[in-house]
């Protein structure tokens, strides 16, 4: 009875001290793993869309006699800290995280976020977080991400992300709808714009170089258009200050796309000169 009390006893010590060194080699690796983790979160930025437009709103709101001038002084200044959200097309993002692109476009009931790399102007690979809260979707099965940017062209998208500017080669994936100036024959194309979101252009500069577009009802002031140009960059313009001879003439008698329904024509008089857009009508 003895000797088994005492071996026992001897024996405790040795379990506890096994287990102690079982915890000790476990908890660093666990704990290693965060860190990674948590290593590779912060050295992503984040990309999360911008609410210019809803201060805009806010703006107004709260000074109904605000100038237009203020107002797009006001709005240009923000601008540049936030940069306006361009809804890009990109599937990719979706697969990339081994998500499906069918996806309705419904609010979330909290953001998601989506690992994305993509390759800076300067050849060096970054890895982002995508942050989006209406779930990727659209509504003619579009996968829809808000980018805030301050600069887009066909090769290239200047970022905002965690108030850093990153210009980035833009993917080939990031689909945009695109604005053309075209020719009296509707072929040949002088000037293409990016869009920033699915719209109808509203009006042409006098010299045919910069196109106007408006906002949705109740999406910004009413008294704001955007201004796009060839090179990506945009800035707020005053509905006064702008040369808009109503909304431009459709064009019913173009050659037809099969493939795309939403195909049209606009006609556009500025200073007595006709210039002729081709765009996608936005889908419904």
């Amino acid at each position: 009875m003895k000797l088994k009390t005492r071996l026992t006893l001897w024996c405790a010590p040795f379990v506890v001290l096994v287990l102690c060194c079982s915890i000790n080699v476990s908890l660093p690796a666990e704990n290693k793993q965060r860190s990674n983790t948590n290593n590779s979160l912060s050295r992503s930025p984040k990309i999360v869309p911008s609410n210019i437009l809803e201060d805009l709103q806010r703006k107004k709101e709260q000074r109904p006699n605000i100038t237009s001038t203020e107002l797009v002084t006001y709005a240009n200044r923000l601008l540049k800290l936030k940069g306006l959200n361009y809804h890009f097309d990109a599937c990719e993002v979706l697969t990339a995280n081994g998500k499906s692109t069918e996806r309705d476009l419904l609010p979330l009931e909290s953001p998601e976020t989506f690992f994305y790399k993509m390759t800076q102007t300067n050849g060096r690979d970054i890895k982002f977080q995508i942050v989006t809260a209406d779930g990727g979707g659209g509504l003619c099965s579009e996968c829809f991400f808000q980018i805030p940017a301050l600069q887009v062209t066909k090769e290239e998208i200047l970022v905002l992300a965690d108030g850093r500017q990153y210009s980035l080669r833009r993917p080939q994936t990031f689909n945009l709808g695109e604005a053309e100036l075209v020719d009296d024959s509707l072929q040949n194309v002088l000037r293409t714009w990016q869009l920033p979101f699915q719209t109808v252009p509203v009006g042409i500069s006098p010299e045919g170089s910069k196109l106007y577009v408006e906002f949705y009802e109740g999406q910004a002031p009413d008294d704001l258009v955007l201004e796009l140009s060839e090179d990506g960059k945009l800035q707020f313009r005053s509905r006064k200050g702008v040369d808009l001879k109503g909304e431009g003439e459709w064009i019913e008698n173009y050659p037809k796309d099969p493939d795309n329904d939403y195909l049209s024509f606009m006609r556009f008089r500025a200073r007595n000169r006709n210039y002729i857009v081709k765009f996608i009508a936005p889908c419904t």
